[in-house]
């Protein structure tokens, strides 16, 4: 038996770089001796970013996986990331700890199928993110140990590659190199107040910056909360727009696409705007058709650098010709947009229409999910 949304919405979407599977115990950030001990423990693995690429092994099976290293091999780069507050600003006022000397080092979460680390109840693996991107840091002696890093622990089988494209991992390691990338790049992308321009502090595991009370008490992202302290996440639309008698679907193709490709259209939301009203502003901006009700489908993590797809599925306003008709010459964003039969696109779906003159991207991207939500009408005729 079924809970109540379930059986109203039926089971959720589940996306790619969605549903790491761990644990991440973000009210454990703050408690400095948690991560010590979590760094230290036997269990403990560390998972190397080098310019946002992440360590990867190939397998047996002619597949991939993330490749942890332990402390042993590491420990030496990182040293002790995780003091007080107050340590950590003695160490920046002394030129010890500076933005661009230590390593950054992120807490990820426990991995509870593996045990080992128990603390107030919990248990699992610890699973940390090191950026060991030279060009990070501009301590020479740091960059000579990285780059050494960097070389001993690539091998025939292991290397520092891209996930997108070419690699199969299992699934929950997609949700692992998101969490990982994106906290990694913001730390790296706000080494200075957006406030007051003087250097910031890494606190709670890497999932907070903040001013240094040695440097500037007034600062307003010291003396209260500010969105300037946590980690960004830009939220954007991403659409499969059906016509208002639900027997086609509208596809876009951008600039950059490669030949021939079509997909969902998509945008920034903007201050302001409710998630509905950035559907209908960016369709009608990019292609004139003039959408009605608007229905939130699923959503999916895009670590490329740190992003999240809200998908929706939507119709136009009426069924005037009018509100159909595609106008490319409000917003450059496009090159092309066509209306196809939901029969046609349900087959390119499914990789049952060779002859389409077109193709989608693939099932790992919500594009694909949303048109294949979409075109789903046509198994219930």
């Amino acid at each position: 038996m079924s809970g109540p949304l379930t059986a109203a919405y039926g089971p959720e979407t589940k996306t790619l770089y969605s549903d790491s599977g761990i644990n991440r115990l973000g009210f454990l950030r703050t408690e400095t001796e948690f991560l010590q001990a979590a760094l230290h423990h036997p269990t403990a693995r560390f998972l190397a970013l080098n310019g946002g690429l992440p360590l990867v092994a190939d397998t047996s099976d002619s597949r991939q996986e993330l490749h942890f290293v332990e402390y042993a091999s590491i420990g030496e780069l990182i040293g002790e990331p995780y003091k007080s507050f107050e340590e950590l600003a003695k160490d920046l006022e002394e030129g010890k700890g500076t933005n661009y000397t230590t390593v950054q080092v992120v807490f990820l979460g426990l991995d509870e199928t593996k045990p080992g680390f128990a603390y107030r109840g919990f248990n699992g693996a610890p699973l940390f993110a090191v950026d060991t991107t030279v060009r990070s840091y501009t301590s020479k002696p740091l960059a000579a140990k990285l780059e050494k890093f960097n070389e001993s622990v690539a091998t025939d089988t292991v290397s520092f590659r891209g996930v997108m494209f070419g690699v199969r991992l299992p699934r929950p390691s997609y949700g692992l190199f998101a969490e990982a990338a994106m906290i990694i790049d913001w730390n790296a992308r706000n080494r200075f107040c957006g406030s007051c321009g003087k250097p910031t502090l890494s606190r709670e595991a890497g999932f907070k910056r903040q001013c240094s009370p040695t440097t500037d008490n007034s600062c307003d992202t010291y003396q209260r909360l500010s969105n300037l302290c946590f980690p960004r996440t830009d939220s954007s639309i991403i659409v499969a727009v059906m016509s208002y008698d639900g027997e086609r679907v509208l596809i876009g193709r951008s600039k950059r696409f490669p030949k021939k490709m079509y997909s969902c259209l998509a945008g920034f939301l903007e201050p302001g705007e409710s998630l509905e009203d950035c559907v209908r502003r960016e369709v009608f901006e990019e292609s004139g058709v003039k959408v009605g009700r608007v229905f939130l489908h699923s959503s999916q993590p895009w670590p490329y650098p740190a992003n999240i797809m809200i998908g929706c599925l939507a119709e136009v306003c009426d069924s005037s010709p009018e509100s159909h008709e595609i106008n490319l010459g409000h917003d450059p964003e496009l090159e092309d947009a066509k209306w196809v039969p939901i029969k046609e696109l349900r087959a390119v779906v499914h990789g049952k229409n060779d002859d389409a003159d077109f193709f989608i991207p693939p099932s790992s991207a919500i594009a694909w999910t949303l048109l294949d939500a979409a075109t789903k009408r046509l198994e219930k005729l």
